[in-house]
């Protein structure tokens, strides 16, 4: 899709939370303590406005995939975690950005970075998907 500024609807906003902990740092609880600010996007980035949040990017492991420290990613938890998503996943306690991977009975959490390896997902792990990432936002400043 290419977007054109002008075409952006600013008058149409939409009020996110960005967690205060990075996606590395364990999923936040939604609870307003753990909300750093707010951010406003065009609503057109929202398809689900009561299940979409922000979170940091921390770590490199999917600088493949365009997604750096220090980034900021709207996640949606509505949408269906389906094969070859980048999803924001909970390991053990431990929040994680990967691409999902379902294929003939496996499922894997695989970074984009040849410096780290993919995580498999067994039925004994503790995992959960707390959404696909829809958006990345950057600061060039």
């Amino acid at each position: 899709m290419t977007l054109i500024p002008l075409d952006i609807d600013f008058s149409a906003l939409i009020r996110l939370p960005l967690y205060l902990c990075p996606v590395s740092a364990g999923l936040p609880s939604k609870a307003d303590d753990y909300v750093e600010r707010y951010i406003d996007v065009p609503r057109w980035f929202v398809e689900h406005p009561s299940n979409t949040f922000a979170v940091r990017v921390s770590g490199d492991s999917m600088i493949g995939a365009g997604l750096c420290d220090g980034d900021i990613v709207l996640v949606d938890s509505a949408i269906e975690p389906t094969h070859d998503k980048i999803v924001v996943a909970l390991i053990d306690g431990e929040e994680t950005i990967k691409r999902l991977y379902m294929h003939d009975g496996q499922v894997k959490l695989v970074p984009e970075n040849p410096n780290y390896d993919p995580i498999s997902i067994h039925p004994e792990t503790d995992c959960t998907i707390q959404g696909a990432i829809v958006w990345m936002l950057r600061s060039y400043v």
